[in-house]
C-alpha cells in the first residue's frame, strides 16, 4: 500500500509527506531537551560520589535480580519438562526427548545469533 502511494502522484509530494519537516523539527527539539536533562542529571550524580555509588549498586542489584528471575524461569521450565517426560509412556519418551532437543537447539541457535 505504501509503495503504491509513493508511485502514484508527484514523487516530491510523497517524499515531503514521508519526511514532514515539522515532525523532524519537533523530534529534534525533544531530543535536545532530553540531552540537556540527561546532562544535568549526570552533573548532579557526578557531584555526589555517595549518590553515584548508590545508583551504581542499585543498577547492579536490579540486573542481578533480572538474571536470577530468568534463571528461575529456566529451572521451572526444566522441571516441568522432566515432569512431562515422566508422565509419558516409556515408548514415547525417547521420541518426545528428540523433539524437545531439536526445538531447544533451534531456539538456542537463534538466541546466540541475535546475541552475537
Amino acid at each position: 500500500m505504501a509503495i503504491e502511494r509513493l508511485l502514484s502522484g508527484s514523487i516530491q509530494e510523497r517524499i515531503e509527506e514521508l519526511l514532514r519537516p515539522e515532525d523532524l523539527i519537533m523530534e529534534a527539539a525533544r531530543d535536545l531537551v532530553k540531552d540537556e536533562i540527561k546532562g544535568y542529571i549526570r552533573q548532579k550524580i557526578d557531584e555526589n560520589p555517595e549518590l553515584k555509588s548508590e545508583i551504581k549498586e542499585t543498577i547492579e542489584n536490579y540486573f542481578e535480580a533480572k538474571a536470577r528471575s530468568a534463571f528461575a524461569e529456566v529451572k521451572a521450565s526444566r522441571s516441568a519438562l522432566k515432569l512431562g517426560m515422566n508422565l509419558l509412556p516409556e515408548e514415547m519418551q525417547h521420541e518426545f526427548a528428540e523433539l524437545v532437543m531439536n526445538m531447544f537447539e533451534k531456539e538456542l541457535g537463534e538466541l546466540l545469533e541475535r546475541a552475537l
